[in-house]
């Protein structure tokens, strides 16, 4: 019953050469495009994680759990946000009015601030020139990377709290929180971030 006899069994469909090299080629292009998809889409992903630059104040603000002073953006930033039909973006003499009101509510009776940060120095001193030019009341100082400057660890020292000055794609969440640990063993309140 398992054996079947001559007359029973069919003669196999003929494939010919070209039709088999083909049916092959489609198959290996199918698994070599569902391959370099998922290779893609684990690159991206790889590089994100990896990705130590800070990318959003959002990000800074929820990993660190520090107060959001402000977000400075640059003419690119403004453009790209218009382009996306997005109107949210306030001119720069209205932030730094709201930075100004963010350190006035949380900095309290404190009278000198220190503003570091891993940002370029044109940045850092932008923000230091707007604030003391803002707020002439206070004493206001500031000096890049507290990670790699004693005289910046010296100055910080000094005074009563720090306002921290990040920016998009230059400064390192790593960094940050190399700071932010520097800060905390002086004993001196992080009154907030702004990010550029």
């Amino acid at each position: 019953s398992f054996i079947k006899s001559a007359e029973e069994l069919q003669k196999p469909e003929e494939i010919s050469v070209s039709e088999k090299t083909t049916l092959s080629l489609a198959k290996y292009a199918a698994i070599g495009f569902i391959g370099a998809g998922f290779a893609a889409v684990f690159a991206i992903v790889m590089m994100y994680i990896l990705n130590d630059k800070v990318s959003s104040e959002k990000e800074v603000v929820s990993r660190f759990r520090v107060k959001e002073l402000g977000s400075l953006f640059g003419f690119i930033d403004r453009w790209l946000h218009n382009m996306a039909g997005d109107n949210k973006v306030w001119p720069e003499d209205a932030v730094f009015e709201m930075i100004v009101t963010n350190i006035c509510n949380y900095a309290e009776d404190k009278k000198s601030l220190f503003v570091t940060g891993l940002s370029s120095k044109e940045l850092l001193d932008r923000v230091c020139a707007e604030l003391k030019k803002r707020m002439p009341e206070l004493e206001i100082e500031g000096e890049n990377d507290l990670i790699a400057s004693a005289s910046a660890r010296k100055k910080m020292a000094e005074h009563e709290g720090v306002i921290v000055v990040e920016e998009r794609n230059v400064s390192r969440y790593s960094g940050i929180q190399q700071e932010l640990e520097i800060i905390g063993n002086v004993g001196i309140e992080v009154i907030g971030v702004i990010v550029g």
